[in-house]
């Protein structure tokens, strides 16, 4: 998904005013009490609207392993909205694109995939919260910003630095580093926030130091209150469009039988979760274009080898491309008790989403020997938590 809670923490912060020029005046208000100043006037925009732009890359391997998302967004209180954004994916020399729209007519949220001639359907609630619940990626914290998020207690303290000229124009520059402290095996991350002269947040990069990635955001054309009326955000999808799920599923709860489904390795040969009854399986949803799976997928390997032979982590690469699936798994050290593969059904008959209701990544599933569901869990926070540590003990696994 994009590390959302970091992200949303960055764009719900607003900047102190920047004088224009080549010379920089010095104010006595702190980056801290800037930030929280400006947020407040940000959640109180009738509408908000503004080109946008993000870009992640794997600092291993650069331009061969990037995403970028180009679109742009409107917002009108309490709850409309609209997005169109592509998203280029460069994985091993080859780039693949896809197109989103996103619209909210006050009532019903519509995510829209026009290559797949599908969509999703929610229904709205009051103050636009859903949006960034269904919306995994950067955008979504552009929607937590507008609609009013709370300013976090920041866990380290913001900074002024030295005036910095981007596209042609001289921004205050806010810095974040942490010290090692955020997760549980201790995140380093620096954060370096551009605010322009209205008072707004304009380019915002971070450095996930030990994640091994590193995420550029980028706002152009903002606009302020613009003259929207609700009519302006009236929306349904074409007539033939398939709807993928109706409304957003719960995961499935525990002592539900996990559904049976067949998906195959590497090397294209078939494995059924049925074969792995007796045995206490993790089940772990995970795409390669997603930096938080890549950062769970450090966790989860740490927690896989204090384990014993009969838990075994079935890893299953979803919505994804099999020839990105296969580079990345040949690249993975081997585990004893790992096991990768890929599953090739749609979207909207895949395992992850049909099957066990899966609306984001990654998505875990503990599942007994039984064959029946523990427990399942959606984002990273299990693991950074040590939920499915809790779980396994639960379950009478030993371990290390």
């Amino acid at each position: 998904m994009f590390k959302l809670r970091l992200i949303v923490l960055s764009l719900v912060l607003g900047a102190e005013l920047a004088f224009p020029g080549a010379m920089w005046a010095q104010t006595v208000e702190t980056a801290g009490e800037a930030l929280a100043r400006a947020s407040a006037g940000l959640v109180n925009l009738d509408a908000f609207d503004a080109d946008f732009e993000a870009e992640i890359t794997d600092v291993r391997t650069g331009a061969l392993n990037r995403v970028k998302i180009l679109g742009r967004v409107k917002f009108l209180r309490p709850n409309f909205a609209r997005l169109q954004y592509r998203t280029i994916l460069d994985k091993n020399g080859k780039s693949e694109e896809a197109t989103i729209e996103v619209a909210s007519n006050g009532r019903t949220l519509w995510i829209v995939s026009p290559a797949d001639n599908r969509f999703l359907r929610f229904e709205m609630d009051p103050n636009g919260q859903r949006i960034a619940e269904n919306l995994n990626n950067p955008i979504a914290a552009a929607a937590l910003m507008f609609f009013g998020a709370n300013l976090p207690h920041l866990p380290f303290e913001p900074r002024w630095a030295a005036p910095e000229v981007w596209e042609g124009t001289i921004y205050r520059v806010v810095t974040f580093s942490n010290d090692g402290t955020i997760g549980e095996n201790g995140e380093r991350v620096f954060q370096k926030l551009y605010l322009g002269a209205d008072n707004l947040l304009h380019r915002m990069v971070t450095d996930h130091v030990s994640g091994k990635y590193v995420v550029a955001c980028n706002f152009r054309n903002i606009h302020l209150d613009g003259e929207y009326q609700p009519f302006d955000f009236s929306y349904a999808p074409p007539t033939f469009f398939i709807e993928a799920r109706a409304q957003p599923a719960r995961l499935l709860l525990y002592g539900q039988t996990a559904p049976d489904f067949t998906v195959s390795d590497s090397k294209g040969n078939p494995v059924r979760l049925s074969e792995y009854r007796g045995k206490t399986v993790v089940l772990d949803f995970w795409s390669t274009g997603s930096p938080q799976c890549l950062d769970a997928r450090e966790r989860l390997d740490q927690l896989a080898k204090r384990l014993p032979d009969d838990v075994v982590f079935l890893s299953v690469n979803v919505w994804d491309q099999r020839e990105a699936f296969e580079a990345w798994v040949a690249k993975a050290p081997p585990l004893r008790n790992r096991t990768f593969v890929f599953d090739e059904t749609p979207v909207g008959k895949d395992v992850a989403g049909w099957l066990y209701q899966v609306s984001g990544l990654p998505a875990h599933y503990v599942i007994g020997p039984d064959g029946k569901v523990i427990r399942g869990f959606l984002g990273s926070d299990d693991l950074k938590n040590g939920e499915i540590e809790a779980v396994l003990r639960f379950l009478g696994v030993k371990i290390r």
